[in-house]
C-alpha cells in the first residue's frame, strides 16, 4: 500500500481549492485509501513541502491545485535525496489544467481521486532550466513547459489578474495587457552543433502539448518520447 502524501494549494482555481478539497477528502475516504494532507501558504511552500514529504519517506506525493502547484511538488520531488522512489500524483482544481491534458489525466477532480486508487504509472521527461537572479546561479525542472519572450511575459501578467474564470481566459486577458509594452527579443539557441542567433517574440520549449490554459501549442510533443520541442515564434509585429 502506497504512503500518500497530498500537497493542496486552497488558492487555486481562483481560491475554490479550499472549497473542492472538502469534497476531494471525502471522495478519498470513501475510495479506502490511506493518507495525509498539508495545505500550502504562499508562493515556494509546495517544493517544501513536497521535498520533505519525499526525504521523510512518501512514495507517493499529490499535488492539489493548478500547473503551478504541480510545478512546484514535482521540483520538490525532484530535489530530495528520494526522488527515485516517489510517484507524482495529480488532482487539477487549478484553472488551466495544462500538464494533466498532457498526461491524460481527467480534469475533473473526482474523476481524478478514481485514479489514485488504479496501478498504471507513467515515466516521463524532465526539463532543467539553469538562469541567474541576484548574481546567484539556480537551477529549476520542469514537466510541461518553459517559455521566454512573449510567453513568459504573458505568465507574469496572467498571474496578477484575478482568475474568475478558467481555461484560456486569464490568458488571453494578460497576453492583451503584455502587448501594449511587449518588445521582441534578441536569444541565442544553441541546439546540438548549431547556433542561431535570432530576434524573437517566444520562444517555447516543450515537454507536453498544452499551455496558456488549453492551447495546443506543440502539438506533436509527448510527455514520454526522450525529446523537448522547440517552438519559436519570430520576429513579428504586434498586430501579426
Amino acid at each position: 500500500m502506497l504512503n500518500t502524501k497530498f500537497i493542496v494549494n486552497p488558492a487555486a482555481g481562483a481560491n475554490s481549492s479550499r472549497r473542492k478539497w472538502a469534497i476531494i477528502l471525502d471522495l478519498l475516504k470513501h475510495l479506502g485509501l490511506h493518507f495525509e494532507y498539508q495545505y500550502t501558504e504562499g508562493s515556494g511552500h509546495a517544493i517544501e513541502l513536497a521535498k520533505k514529504a519525499a526525504s521523510d519517506g512518501y512514495d507517493r506525493i499529490v499535488a492539489v491545485g493548478g500547473d503551478g502547484t504541480v510545478n512546484e511538488v514535482a521540483n520538490g520531488i525532484l530535489n530530495s535525496q528520494n526522488a527515485k522512489d516517489a510517484v507524482l500524483g495529480i488532482i487539477s482544481t487549478g484553472t488551466g489544467g495544462d500538464f494533466v491534458r498532457s498526461a491524460g489525466i481527467p480534469r475533473d477532480y473526482v474523476k481524478a481521486c478514481s485514479t489514485l486508487s488504479s496501478p498504471g504509472r507513467l515515466s516521463i521527461d524532465v526539463g532543467i532550466i539553469e538562469y541567474f537572479k541576484k548574481g546567484q546561479k539556480l537551477r529549476r525542472y520542469f514537466v510541461n513547459t518553459a517559455g521566454i519572450g512573449l510567453d513568459a511575459a504573458v505568465v507574469e501578467n496572467t498571474e496578477k489578474i484575478p482568475k474568475y474564470f478558467g481555461g484560456t481566459i486569464p490568458y488571453l486577458m494578460g497576453l492583451v495587457r503584455t502587448l501594449l509594452s511587449y518588445k521582441n527579443k534578441h536569444v541565442i539557441i544553441r541546439s546540438g552543433g548549431n547556433i542561431d542567433k535570432q530576434r524573437v517574440v517566444s520562444v517555447i520549449v516543450a515537454n507536453g502539448g498544452y499551455a496558456g490554459g488549453g492551447m495546443h501549442f506543440a502539438p506533436l510533443a509527448k510527455l514520454d518520447d526522450g525529446l523537448l520541442d522547440t517552438v519559436i515564434v519570430g520576429d513579428m509585429g504586434k498586430l501579426e
